[in-house]
């Protein structure tokens, strides 16, 4: 595989890690800069053009491995760090992500044409900043009409130097999914409905395929695997018992984010299952200079 290597990921058992030589980052970075200036990533020919480089420069083993990872029910997660220093930026991160995402798929485009979203976080928002806010464990795509069955996330910058830490949780781990995955409320359909055309958050996660409200299970089984849609914003109960039910899940999740921290170095990628794996973001717990962006793409195997 090119001198790349694979290890275990000391953050988290389940997690594969990917050793990036520094040869291979370099010549991505000097690739990146033959055509600087412009996101690549919105145009499909530069898409093409991208996917086909690191296709090359990564080999079939280490493509093999990927692949195979991410559909492991008992791993499904790899994590890699192939830029730091001088040479991450935007530009470079966002077209490795790309890249992978073709390699591993076929990712979601939205309205723009644009396969990434960026989720930013700063403390100069006092409206959107909540130091004691933490995301909660969730799925992606769960409104989304067609399979999200992976995510990749990479991390830009981050000026925190306390909290914010990414969580990352495996259903299998997750003590109680056994209970709610196994009762009589195991396979009630659920409404999920992502925020509407005039919501500002529409802009940012841009329209990729959702159509107003699906009705669908929280706990399933596929392909061998134990695996779950979660969403705590875009699930919308229809009645008392609906929403107590919810508020038991959303607090199980909570009480499990205790051992689910996984602190995403900047530079650094990971890639999940959607299906078998949970990732949230914990709470900064204290008022600092917060300046914070995550680039994410999804998309189905």
């Amino acid at each position: 595989m090119r001198d790349i290597r694979t290890v275990p990921d000391p953050r988290n058992t389940r997690v594969l890690r990917l050793e990036i030589p520094e040869d291979v980052s370099n010549e991505f970075v000097a690739f990146c800069a033959e055509r600087p200036g412009y996101n690549r990533h919105a145009i499909p020919a530069e898409r093409t053009r991208i996917t086909a480089k690191l296709k090359k420069m990564l080999g079939a083993e280490a493509i093999n491995f990927i692949n195979k990872t991410l559909r492991d029910p008992d791993r499904g997660a790899i994590s890699m760090k192939p830029f730091s220093g001088e040479v991450l930026n935007q530009a470079v991160l966002s077209a490795w992500i790309t890249g992978l995402g073709y390699l591993v798929g076929t990712p979601r485009c939205d309205e723009k044409n644009d396969n990434l979203a960026y989720f930013d976080i700063s403390s100069d928002d006092p409206i959107n900043f909540n130091p004691d806010a933490v995301l909660p464990l969730h799925t992606d795509g769960t409104y989304y009409n067609g399979n999200t069955d992976w995510i990749i996330c990479g991390k830009v910058f981050d000026t925190s130097t306390v909290g914010g830490e990414s969580l990352l949780l495996h259903v299998n781990d997750w003590a109680d999914y056994s209970r709610f995955s196994s009762d009589e409320w195991s396979s009630r359909e659920f409404v999920f409905r992502g925020p509407s055309a005039q919501d500002p958050r529409k802009a940012k996660f841009g329209n990729r395929g959702d159509n107003g409200a699906l009705s669908l299970p929280m706990f399933y089984s596929q392909d061998g695997k134990n695996c779950v849609r979660m969403a705590f914003q875009w699930v919308h109960p229809r009645n008392d018992e609906e929403a107590n039910r919810l508020c038991e899940i959303f607090d199980s999740l909570l009480d499990a984010q205790e051992d689910a921290s996984f602190a995403l170095d900047v530079g650094e990628i990971y890639l999940l299952d959607n299906k078998t794996w949970l990732h949230g973001r914990a709470r900064y717990g204290t008022h600092q200079p917060v300046e914070r962006r995550i680039i994410r793409s999804i998309g189905a195997y």
